[in-house]
């Protein structure tokens, strides 16, 4: 596959560029994983629940998607052996880990939601199906890694490709849906009863969670979908690299999406530990600049009127 790939070499410094920029951001999604979750661990506050279990995945998936990444990487600068040994190793290998991890945190994810729905005023009949929702869940995670590691293993990528393609179309409309009526169901009514601003930030957060679930699980349908229909006319060709870039992307952004959403779940534990977003450091560098330059600005009047 990587030789047929490379017969038109006109697009490689190209795509090797995409490459590049793919793992950098894969990177960025690992560190951001790591900082919550060591502020976390400073806060008393990790475990393996589902929270931890979401944090946990979404911060390997792209971590071995480094490797997916480094393995294109190694071909397009002809650093790889003449057999592209490195590449029938440790593509597949990385592939099926961050496929495995993936599902594990996103299905993680929805069990979050449903621990909130199960205490909202929801029906003791909608409650009980509940449960077998979660174990359709755990299941899939199990299904998944048989088909990845069955279908790489014998050579057809592929089918794992196009396997996970309609889990996360199902991901996909479940996020949406799902999420977008979980979040009108707890939106108050009423703003002026206590907890209700809360509840609204809680409101708007799965709201935004399921659009950007919708977004980012769609960039890796799309990038799936041109690495499965290069890879089964096993045609060269930029569409054979262009594909891994875009869903390569795609599950950085939607394992983003899950760090993001737990470190919103932990914003109080991790604010009594000092944690910061970028953007309050920010905020606060702006505003501290601001005012030494009012002080200077001050003193400097009071010592030009005396």
């Amino acid at each position: 596959m990587a030789d047929a790939c490379l017969e038109d070499e006109s697009y490689r410094g190209t795509t090797l560029i995409f490459i590049l920029v793919v793992m950098v951001w894969q990177f960025y999604v690992v560190y951001k994983g790591v900082v919550i979750m060591w502020y976390l661990k400073k806060a008393k506050a990790f475990s393996m629940n589902a929270s931890g279990i979401t944090l946990m995945g979404s911060m390997l998936a792209p971590f071995f998607g480094t490797g997916v990444s480094a393995s294109y990487a190694l071909v397009l600068n002809r650093s790889d052996s003449e057999e592209y040994a490195i590449f029938d190793v440790l593509r597949p290998i990385c592939f099926s880990i961050m496929s495995l991890l993936l599902i594990w945190a996103t299905s993680t994810l929805s069990f979050m939601w449903l621990d909130i729905l199960a205490k909202s005023n929801l029906s003791s009949d909608s409650k009980k199906y509940i449960p077998r929702i979660k174990r359709a869940h755990n299941f899939s995670v199990i299904l998944t890694g048989i088909i990845t590691v069955g279908g790489i293993t014998q050579g057809r990528s592929d089918l794992a490709g196009a396997y996970q393609v309609l889990l996360c179309i199902y991901y996909t409309a479940a996020y949406k849906f799902g999420g977008s009526k979980l979040a009108k169901q707890l939106m108050p009514s009423d703003m002026s009863q206590s907890g209700s601003e809360n509840a609204k930030q809680n409101a708007e957060k799965i709201k935004r969670v399921s659009n950007s679930h919708a977004i980012t699980n769609s960039i890796f349908i799309i990038g799936m979908g041109l690495y499965v229909s290069s890879a089964a006319k096993y045609e060269g060709g930029m569409m054979a690299f262009l594909g891994p870039c875009v869903f390569l992307s795609g599950i950085g952004g939607m394992c983003y999406v899950c760090i993001d959403y737990v470190k919103f779940g932990s914003r109080k534990k991790l604010k009594a530990v000092g944690f910061k977003s970028k953007l309050s450091q920010i905020m606060d560098s702006m505003t501290s600049s601001g005012s030494d330059a009012t002080e200077n600005d001050a003193a400097s009047s009071e010592a030009n009127g005396a």
